[in-house]
């Protein structure tokens, strides 16, 4: 596509069709500035206040948490097609047509990471007041979207609480 343009009047050509745009133009003299606005938000970085040692702590803590659940409920379901492993950090459950849930730690960040097929990509911060995991922009705690995520997925309550009950 290029374009050509007349005092009033702008032309777009493509191979496919012309389109035509009639605009004011501002009057001689007349600096019209150029702005461009991003339509989506810078990111969210907020740093932790967390020391990495309590925060592996934490992470580690919540990572073996979800496994062991997660375990129990797949064993309950009785679908043997239905995983879920940990490594390196990093767990994933796969629940065959439902999509892959992969749950990880980020040590640079302190958050836990979350893909899910249903909402998507989120990063959560742990509360220290509320001594959960908290989605760093909804508010909403880990436990509770897995839960009712996989709850509906599932058919079956997955029971996952992550609150952190001993001091660190």
């Amino acid at each position: 596509m290029f374009l050509r343009s007349s005092p009033r009047l702008f032309f777009a050509f493509s191979k496919t069709r012309l389109v035509a745009r009639c605009i004011t133009l501002p009057p001689s003299g007349y600096r019209v500035s150029q702005t461009r606005s991003f339509t989506t938000p810078a990111p969210q970085v907020a740093q932790s206040s967390l020391q990495q040692s309590v925060y592996d702590t934490l992470a580690d803590a919540a990572m073996e948490e979800l496994l062991d659940r997660l375990q129990d409920t797949l064993d309950s379901h009785g679908d043997s097609s239905l995983e879920v492993e940990y490594n390196s950090g990093v767990l994933t459950l796969d629940l065959g047509r439902h999509g892959t849930y992969v749950i990880n730690k980020q040590p640079p960040n302190k958050q836990i990471w979350l893909s899910s097929p249903v909402s998507g990509p989120k990063r959560f911060n742990f509360d220290s007041a509320t001594r959960q995991w908290v989605d760093c922009r909804s508010g909403e705690l880990l436990e509770t979207l897995l839960n009712g995520e996989l709850g509906a997925s599932l058919g079956v309550e997955c029971g996952i609480d992550l609150k952190y009950k001993d001091s660190y």
